[in-house]
């Protein structure tokens, strides 16, 4: 579902540019798009009510395993903070956490970035090029992730453990990426930046995006076999309330650091926001497993006693 997700992102625009180009009408491709969006409806619905059908644990009644709210208890307030223990009792809501932070950061290609790669002088086209080859590389993560976790299965561990330690391989991988994307906006200048300097931040901001999304499938992962099924949508829910939080923290302080030459700052802001995702993960998976690395099977059998 991820890859169908990831692949529509980079399908979806250059079709409608091609269509722009084609028709050569801002009104008729916006009467297109919506054409489209209004035909997607019922093709969702559709599809929808065909997988609900043909799956019996979907029809099937769901054993509640919260108490039931009487009438007075039935509030918005009540609703949030029976969310809120919920999730915070489970195992894995710090794994959840790491993952909310990590849509706090700018450093993507989105629309407060694009704004300032085109106000410092980045070209449209070559900024339409590094979106797309990000775009692949995000894709590619979809493949990796399960690849990369079938290998630690086979030569190390059980499935479980093989996709807590993904997560952890995503994080590194991010967080590597992005210190020298943020290196590269403190030393680019903010107009007409270089070539090389420029395909060198393109570079590893595509690359840090494979980390993103490796985490993320390891933690949807986490709560698909963590959770309990007749929890698991409130569950889901409250996680998408700490993302929607970490969006909104992004834009008020792209917000207050609104100038060009302050982006440098959110950079930095951001990949701290990574790193401190890799940390708190780290610590659950510390907990759970104590120990982050088996030294003995890295070389260093030694290293693991002291």
């Amino acid at each position: 579902m991820r890859r169908i997700d990831l692949t529509c992102k980079l399908v979806a625009p250059l079709f409608i540019s091609v269509l722009a180009l084609a028709v050569s009408s801002v009104r008729v491709t916006a009467a297109c798009i919506a054409v489209i969006n209004a035909i997607s409806v019922g093709l969702e619905w559709f599809a929808a009510y065909h997988v609900y059908m043909r799956s019996d644990s979907l029809r099937a009644p769901k054993a509640p395993s919260l108490p039931v709210l009487t009438a007075h208890q039935h509030s918005v307030f009540h609703s949030w903070t029976r969310g809120l223990r919920l999730f915070f009792s489970t195992e894995i809501w710090l794994p959840s956490l790491s993952l909310a932070l990590l849509y706090f950061p700018v450093l993507s290609f989105s629309a407060s970035m694009l704004t300032f790669l085109l106000n410092a002088g980045f070209p449209l086209s070559t900024i339409t090029v590094a979106r797309t080859f990000s775009t692949l590389v995000e894709v590619s993560a979809t493949v990796a992730s399960p690849w990369g976790a079938e290998i630690m299965e086979r030569k190390h561990s059980t499935a479980a453990a093989s996709i807590e330690r993904m997560g952890l391989w995503g994080l590194w991988w991010q967080f590597t990426n992005l210190i020298p994307v943020t290196l590269l906006l403190f030393t680019l200048p903010t107009s007409r930046p270089p070539v090389l300097p420029s395909a060198a931040l393109f570079t590893f901001l595509a690359l840090s995006r494979m980390g993103l999304w490796i985490f993320d499938l390891s933690a949807q992962t986490l709560v698909q076999t963590r959770v309990a099924e007749s929890v698991r949508s409130e569950y889901s829910g409250v996680e998408m309330g700490f993302i929607s939080a970490a969006e909104l923290a992004q834009w008020i302080v792209t917000g207050i650091w609104a100038q060009k030459e302050d982006f440098k700052w959110l950079a930095t802001a951001g990949t701290a926001a990574v790193g401190v995702s890799l940390v708190a993960y780290m610590v659950w998976l510390h907990e759970r497993r104590g120990h982050l690395m088996h030294w003995e099977k890295a070389g260093c059998g030694k290293c693991g006693q002291r």
